[in-house]
């Protein structure tokens, strides 16, 4: 199973402000959607109560990470305690790829099992960010395999380039199920 982590992120790894993202990419949001429909996304508990109507996103299997064991689990949704045990339960449905969606916490313990990032690189420094992606360790080796900028329009509040990075070396961890 492939783990991919999918982010918008800025010049600075800024992802997120006050619980919200610090831009609107209309662009950026059709990818999201087109990339990750009939796959498992995983998220904390956090990044899912960001979401406006409090609904799973649809066409794809919601994998909710919380601490919180009393946690009133939405409809549709799957419930996870830990990454470890999130990856299981997106193994055991036999997905091919699973895509870590946020937040910053979840990212930084997801990224070394990480095999592909999906970033949109968004051309803009946010000073006041509290939310942010993980440095990528210098050590690893990434290779971008796909490139596509945009520039901003009435629907993309800043230029951004989509990108696909693939791992040339194997994860430093695997996944033990």
């Amino acid at each position: 199973m492939l783990i991919s982590l999918i982010a918008a992120v800025s010049k600075n790894r800024v992802i997120g402000l006050e619980g919200e993202m610090p831009w609107h990419l209309s662009a950026d949001l059709k990818w999201f959607k087109q990339t990750t429909l009939g796959h498992c996304v995983i998220m904390g508990r956090k990044t899912f109560e960001t979401f406006g109507n409090g609904s799973p996103l649809p066409k794809r299997t919601n994998i909710i990470i919380t601490r919180q064991t009393n946690y009133k689990m939405p409809n549709n949704c799957l419930l996870a305690n830990n990454l470890n045990n999130a990856l299981k339960i997106a193994h055991n449905l036999q997905q091919t790829e699973v895509f870590i969606i946020g937040g910053g916490q979840i990212y930084a313990a997801a990224m070394p099992y990480a095999h592909k990032l999906y970033l949109s690189l968004v051309a803009v420094d946010v000073p006041n960010g509290d939310t942010f992606f993980p440095e990528i360790d210098d050590k690893l080796i990434w290779h971008k395999t796909f490139s596509q900028h945009h520039p901003p329009d009435k629907k993309n509040d800043y230029p951004f380039e989509m990108t696909i990075w693939e791992r040339l070396t194997p994860p430093p961890l695997q996944l033990k199920v």
